[in-house]
Order: structure tokens, then sequence, then C-alpha cells
């Protein structure tokens, strides 16, 4: 019950602040990470027809991390009234059973290949590898002076088909494929 609270006090901070943390120990950082990750969903309007538009939201991870560990608490919570699901998967099968689809920092090698597998399909990519929105991901965390931060690049939200609300736009660097941080 204790994470849960931290969870929701986290989550308050999305609309509460435009720096998202301040320096914090890595499991809290991690739980916000992850309570980040389930309210991207809550801000994204996928196209009417995506696959899998009307069953269970799927969050995939492809990778291993700490972060991927507490993604997968977010199993069975609702968001917009469809139960979340938590898969893993290899970078093959992500374009066929993603809605999200967070990609470990284990897996930075292969982040092009990845991306390239889900290009222009309704799928909202989430990474903290450094290099995540330059290679065609959609929302990158990074930390810059102590803090944990967001780019969301729309140009490739729009050509995924995603719309995403400016209540998360206004806490995050918006940029496009030719701006870059």
């Amino acid at each position: 019950m204790k994470k849960y609270s931290l969870l929701l006090f986290l989550t308050c901070l999305l609309f509460s602040s435009n720096t998202l943390t301040e320096e914090i120990d890595s499991e809290e950082e991690r739980l916000f990470k992850a309570a980040f990750t389930y309210n991207f969903a809550k801000f994204t309007i996928w196209p009417e027809n995506t696959p899998g538009n009307t069953g269970p939201l799927i969050l995939c991870t492809i990778g291993e991390s700490k972060l991927v560990t507490d993604l997968k608490r977010l199993e069975g919570k609702n968001i917009k009234g469809r139960a979340v699901t938590i898969k893993g998967v290899t970078h093959d099968k992500a374009k066929d059973h993603c809605h999200i689809l967070y990609i470990a920092k284990s897996e930075k090698n292969k982040v092009s290949t990845i991306l390239k597998s889900v290009n222009s399909k309704p799928i909202l990519s989430v990474s903290e590898t450094s290099d995540f929105i330059e290679k065609g991901g959609i929302i990158q965390f990074y930390r810059k002076n102590g803090k944990t931060n967001l780019i969301i690049n729309l140009n490739t939200a729009h050509k995924s088909g995603l719309e995403i609300s400016s209540r998360l736009l206004i806490l995050a660097k918006v940029i496009n494929n030719e701006e870059m941080p």
C-alpha cells in the first residue's frame, strides 16, 4: 500500500511542475518513471482502427532492467476503461501486439532495429536510452542537472497516428525529428 501511495504522489507531480523530479533515490525514480509510463496512456489517443483497440491496453517491454520489473506492477490497472496487460516481447513481435513499447537500456545497441520494426505503427515507444529520440523514438526520459525530464518527438508520434494531449506536452521538451536536444 505504501508503494501505491508513493506512486499516486509521484503521479500528482505530473500536473504540478515543469520539472519532473528533483534528485531522488533510484527506486523512487523508477517508480516515478513507471507512473509516468502508465500516465502516458491516459494522455495518448490511438487511431480508432488500431488493432486491439477495444481489448486490454498492452504495455510491452523489451529487455531487462529494474524499471521493467516496476512496470510489471501495473498489470491489471485500468486506463480509460481498459485493463493494462504487460508483455515481455522480442523486437520482432513488438509491431504485432503493443500499444506502448518500453525499450530497456539493455537493448541500446538494438534500438534502431526495434524502432524500424514499429515505425509508422500506432505504438507509443518509450525509453531512457540516451539517443532514443534521434533514432526515431517518441518519448525519452533523460537526466539533466540531477533532474529527470521528458523529450517528446511530436512528429514521430503523428507519423505513428498517435495524438498526445497538451497536458502531457507542457511537461516535456517537444521536438520534431530535425530538432535535437
